[in-house]
């Protein structure tokens, strides 16, 4: 008997192992030649940065003027609303998330300038991209959810913005953006 929740689990193993890879490789770059206290900082400062990118881009490109466009990356996300269960439509392919990677370390490099902080920032970044693509997944797979507190509170955030409204609660590991942005 196949379990809803761990049958289509192996979509994500592509993702995992590129971004994990980027992102140790760039976390342990990072640290070795700045020192695990100065790559640390850089890797939280990339993963408190990702939560504002999230929020910008959920907000003003996929449901924003870009949504109308023919970004495989938006109509993907159209997509998952239109059948929210499919794991098809809300774990990204490498081929929409590799280019993303890279405007990641050009950004990340603009920020920081210097290489250095620039792959920690960028592996945090990377990091919490990774995070975020294994949470939605389970957000979308109440099996996985049971028993996990924590994971739940994240749960209901994002399904309250599945089921209520799509034009609000755009954060998705974090409301803080929204109530800063006004649109919780």
């Amino acid at each position: 008997m196949r379990v809803r929740g761990v049958d289509d689990i192996g979509m994500l193993l592509a993702p995992s192992v590129v971004h994990g890879l980027a992102s140790a490789t760039f976390v342990a770059t990072a640290s070795a030649a700045r020192g695990p206290l100065l790559g640390g900082a850089a890797v939280l400062a990339g993963l408190a940065a990702w939560t504002l990118g999230e929020y910008v881009v959920h907000r003003f490109v996929e449901h924003g003027p870009l949504r109308r466009g023919r970004l495989d990356y938006v109509d993907n996300h159209a997509r998952h609303h239109a059948s929210s269960w499919e794991a098809a439509h809300f774990v990204y392919p490498l081929r929409l998330t590799l280019p993303c990677l890279a405007l990641v370390l050009a950004g990340a490099w603009l920020v920081c300038r210097a290489l250095a902080p620039a792959l920690g920032f960028a592996g945090g970044i990377s990091l919490a991209y990774l995070l975020n693509e294994w949470v939605h997944f389970a957000a979308h797979r109440p099996a996985l959810v049971a028993g996990r507190p924590w994971l739940a509170a994240i749960v209901r955030g994002h399904l309250r913005y599945h089921e209520e409204d799509p034009r609000r609660h755009f954060g998705f590991f974090t409301s803080f953006w929204d109530r800063v942005f006004r649109t919780n």
